[in-house]
């Protein structure tokens, strides 16, 4: 902008002497349209960066927010994990799987916990089943175990699954889309400083991870 400045004073200098005053006004008003337009240009074109880096931004923001902030609130489990079970029914009955969810009906309800991670972790799991096996049931339990505050979530299914392929999408080592579900799984239960494990015993696949709810 500074070199267009002292071009355009340079420009009045040359013109006011080298034509007459109705030519001068003429190549002036021409001269600063042209100068306005490249302004114009300029700063649609930074704007449109800045909008772009500024969008970037919030959405990393929003992705770092929802896997790697460890948020601990107070709700209760059974309400947070029905809200997914409205969505996993549905899905459930198009391959003839029914879901099942047992909890201790004398075991607490209202905990201080990381619920984000821990529905997501479960519905992504779930989902991941229920896609991968038909006509078979798959259960959903939360168990408390001897130490204090910690409960193990458990989902097995009777369908025989593929081991291999299940390991290496929790390590995140699998790049088939179809096993994206464990792996994000894989990500919030790390974020509660846990493992999801996957053992196949007699007719049954199993995923577990332990929790901590205070």
């Amino acid at each position: 902008m500074r070199a267009l400045f002292l071009l355009f004073i340079a420009d009045l200098l040359l013109a006011s002497e080298a034509i007459g005053i109705e030519g001068y006004i003429a190549s002036s008003i021409l001269f600063f349209l042209i100068v306005l337009l490249i302004t114009i240009n300029n700063n649609s074109v930074e704007n449109k960066s800045q909008k772009l880096i500024r969008t970037s931004n919030k959405s990393l923001a929003k992705l770092n927010l929802r896997f790697f902030q460890n948020r601990v609130e107070n709700g209760d489990i059974i309400e947070r994990l029905e809200l997914f079970f409205k969505v996993l029914h549905s899905k459930s009955s198009q391959n003839q799987n029914s879901i099942i969810f047992s909890y201790p009906p004398k075991e607490a309800r209202y905990f201080s916990a990381n619920f984000k991670a821990i529905t997501n972790a479960t519905h992504n799991i779930l989902s991941f089943v229920n896609k991968s096996v038909n006509n078979s049931s798959i259960l959903l339990s939360i168990k408390p175990t001897k130490n204090p505050n910690k409960y193990q979530v458990l989902i097995k299914t009777s369908a025989h699954m593929n081991s291999n392929e299940i390991k290496k999408a929790l390590e995140n080592k699998n790049k088939n889309i179809n096993y994206k579900f464990l792996s994000i799984a894989s990500n919030y239960v790390e974020l509660i400083g846990s493992k999801i494990e996957f053992n196949i015993k007699a007719n049954n696949s199993i995923f577990s991870f332990n929790i901590i709810m205070h």
